[in-house]
């Protein structure tokens, strides 16, 4: 047996994304098996099959059956049928294509809402004329008081 080489297989996963990315046809995934000699409508069960949606789904994810006509019905019939396989290999696959955010205060506009009504504040706005600049709701002045109680916490550990 071979050893697999890592930087082998990142070169060809790469250049498989590239030549997706490029691919303008409609019959991605089932011209592989009409080339290797099957029939049409075997190559269109085979890509419509749910097992072969789930083993693509896990390995290589949505775009190769998105470029594919037939295995994107075969995914369409089995989602709307809901098939337990393929609706778990496509949550798990949705829950590891999303990108896990940071925890903590969002930036917003590029600054920090503290910064922003720490500013505002310096300013000699009420913290209700805060609340509705940066709110639209005057009524959100205890929020906009909040904040700023972070803002001089923050200004004090400088």
């Amino acid at each position: 047996m071979l050893p697999i080489n890592d930087g082998d297989v990142q070169d060809q996963a790469a250049a498989e994304w590239q030549r997706i990315a490029e691919y303008e046809g409609d019959t991605y995934l089932t011209q592989g098996w009409i080339d290797d000699g099957a029939s049409v409508e075997q190559a269109m069960a085979e890509a419509q099959d749910p097992a072969f949606l789930c083993l693509c789904l896990d390995l290589g994810g949505l775009a190769p059956i998105l470029a594919d006509r037939h295995a994107t019905a075969g995914l369409k019939r089995a989602l709307i049928g809901c098939d337990a396989a393929v609706l778990s290999v496509l949550g798990r696959y949705v829950k590891r294509a999303t990108p896990r955010r940071r925890p903590g205060p969002r930036p917003r506009e590029g600054r920090f809402l503290r910064d922003m009504v720490g500013e505002l504040r310096g300013q000699g706005l009420t913290y209700g004329q805060i609340a509705r600049r940066i709110w639209g709701d005057p009524a959100k002045r205890n929020l906009a008081s909040a904040h700023y109680r972070q803002y001089q916490r923050a200004a004090g550990s400088r």
